[in-house]
């Protein structure tokens, strides 16, 4: 069964050798390095609990290209219950691990299953029939892929081939019998250091002036030319008892640097083909758009319990205005998780035969999460009060000379035990103030994209002709 262990993955890892980079720093073992490891971790996490009897049917699936059980995030949108269970899976991992930095897997099998394909229809290509061979094989493998998206784009009101140094965007710079040479960065790559094998698409639509830059593709992490320039959300090793969620799970972010990389053509799925790419783009941005209301909801989740174990420790549970702020949280994570089933349910199906969730309100949970998950922060801070802030490190905790001062002024309720409480308010601390917290308020605002493209996609699929005829009828108005 094509199903690795937590222990096999980690494993899979060291055999490997990418090119990564931390703090200036090369790094001989991503498994091994404190900084890198909590990633890992995460990756680790989708592993153990695909193997866990209790989330076996949340974690695995059928797979329709091998018939055998598979991991959830490497399986294609059959039926619009695959979207459903994909959110609840996100939901659910997010729950325990914040980010779960997988979802882009199947996120990018499918919005390049989907965009090959349409590909192949109008030009009669065969991009379409390669990607089902790598998908079998990422399938059979049980493997994560990172999606290299974002190019660094240089200046924004300039098109790919009118930038000053045309690198600026990633572009096919050599094509040869075997293969394909690119150059280039791609930019905010989640979890690629911890990753097998990256996904490579464009990051925008293009002309023909573009072609070059029209290419897509999957190349191993540690193919020769390829460096990632990791920033790890946990950035201090000896900040892991005061950081008690981003110190075990959390995420790191590559800048790619493709310096003349060789691709084979049998992992190429896009060569040129400028005006046929939207397809694939708007079938990534829409699923990763849905996902985001699955990890959105989970991380509130979290906020939410924290906020309520924290105004219960100070003894505050019974006050209404604590109660009013607590309901607000928990409505934010159910407007984010409405939106990812209203997508679910309301899925269509695509010429390629998998399900994309509707435009519409995947786009209107991305904007709610742009909007409301800092909302959430602020709402938590002010149930539990300035100590998120300035609670004591648990070094302090562990000085025997501090420990006596610290229980008698910062107990709390007297049924509740100091150390609870204070650990309480460092995971608030770690999401809301340091650690994690610039992670995760940065991508709840860009995050699967910016607020102005989910507001551009929205007012794309509102149709304001029947909004506009519904009041004419009721004006009497021809």
């Amino acid at each position: 069964m094509p199903l690795k262990t937590e222990q096999e993955y980690i494993e899979s890892l060291r055999q490997m050798n990418p090119r990564v980079f931390v703090n200036g720093e090369k790094v001989s073992s991503v498994v091994d390095h404190p900084l890198l490891r909590p990633a890992v971790n995460t990756l680790a996490l989708t592993y153990r609990m695909a193997r866990d009897p209790q989330y076996e049917e949340l974690m695995t699936a059928t797979s329709n290209l091998t018939g055998q059980r598979i991991n959830r995030f490497n399986h294609l949108y059959l039926r619009p219950d695959d979207l459903v269970k994909k959110l609840d899976m996100v939901r659910t991992c997010a729950q325990k691990a914040a980010c779960i930095l997988r979802c882009m897997t199947g996120e990018a099998l499918n919005g390049i299953w989907v965009g090959a394909y349409d590909i192949d229809q109008k030009y009669g290509t065969d991009y379409f029939q390669r990607f089902l061979r790598f998908a079998n094989y990422m399938q059979e493998k049980d493997l994560v892929c990172a999606q290299g998206l974002t190019d660094p784009k240089g200046n924004r009101s300039l098109r790919p081939h009118e930038q000053e140094d045309r690198d600026l965007f990633l572009r096919i710079v050599g094509r040869r019998s075997d293969g394909i040479i690119v150059r280039g960065a791609k930019e905010h790559i989640t979890g690629a250091a911890a990753s097998h094998e990256i996904f490579v698409m464009p990051s925008r639509v293009l002309t023909e002036m573009d072609k070059d830059y029209a290419v897509a593709f999957a190349i191993p992490a540690d193919t020769e030319g390829l460096t990632h320039i990791v920033n790890p959300t946990f950035k201090h090793a000896s900040q892991k008892g005061n950081l008690p969620l981003s110190s075990k799970y959390s995420t790191v972010e590559s800048l790619l640097i493709f310096d003349d990389v060789f691709v084979p053509w049998e992992r190429v799925f896009m060569c040129g083909e400028w005006d046929a790419i939207s397809s694939m783009l708007f079938a990534f941005a829409t699923t990763h758009r849905h996902s985001r209301c699955g990890c959105s909801a989970g991380v509130t989740d979290i906020l939410c319990g924290a906020s309520s174990l924290a105004a219960k420790y100070n003894g505050l549970e019974k006050v209404s205005h604590i109660k009013e702020k607590l309901i607000e949280l928990s409505a934010s994570a159910e407007t984010y998780y409405a939106c990812g089933i209203a997508a679910s349910v309301l899925a269509k199906k695509t010429a390629s035969g998998v399900y994309l969730p509707n435009t519409l309100y995947s786009n209107v949970g991305k904007l709610w999460t742009a909007k409301l998950f800092h909302d959430s922060t602020r709402l938590a801070i002010e149930v539990a009060g300035g100590l998120v802030d300035t609670v004591p490190s648990e070094d302090d905790w562990n000085n025997e000379e501090l420990q006596y001062w610290i229980n008698k002024y910062l107990k709390g309720k007297a049924s509740t035990a100091t150390e609870d409480r204070l650990s309480v308010f460092r995971l608030l601390q770690d999401i809301t103030v340091c650690g994690c917290s610039c992670y995760w308020l940065t991508i709840s605002a860009v995050g699967a994209g910016s607020p102005q493209g989910a507001k551009l996609m929205i007012l794309r699929e509102t149709d304001l002709k029947f909004k506009e005829n519904l009041v004419k009828d009721i004006c009497r108005i021809e």
